[in-house]
């Protein structure tokens, strides 16, 4: 719902968004991987929402939005350290193969 009464929609994106971001984090701490194709969107449409607001409604929204920014932080944290994970993993395998190879030289393969 959009015009006189945006409030609702806005509170119910703003949800939306830190549910998807925390379970976001929860698939990636299993190893799984994560979808946040339209997440982008969906927090750029409330901000304007929230912009188009006077002052006192749109804080009535401020504690959703913390939560929001809160679980972004921690999704980021979360990626750069998988992103280092994953990185000395990827330089274990060259390493291994410069190996493999440096054996494979010296045995005539």
């Amino acid at each position: 719902m959009t015009g006189a009464h945006p409030e609702p929609n806005i509170g119910r994106d703003l949800a939306s968004a830190s549910t998807l971001v925390h379970t976001a984090r929860e698939s990636l701490a299993k190893g799984g991987e994560i979808a946040l194709a339209d997440l982008e969107a969906r927090i750029e449409r409330t901000c304007h929402a929230l912009a188009k607001l006077p002052r006192p409604r749109a804080r009535a929204f401020e504690a959703p939005l913390i939560a929001l920014i809160d679980e972004l932080e921690k999704l980021s944290q979360s990626l750069t350290e998988r992103h280092r994970s994953l990185k000395g993993e990827m330089d274990g395998l060259g390493q291994r193969r410069l190996a493999v190879r440096a054996y494979a030289k010296a045995e005539g393969r």
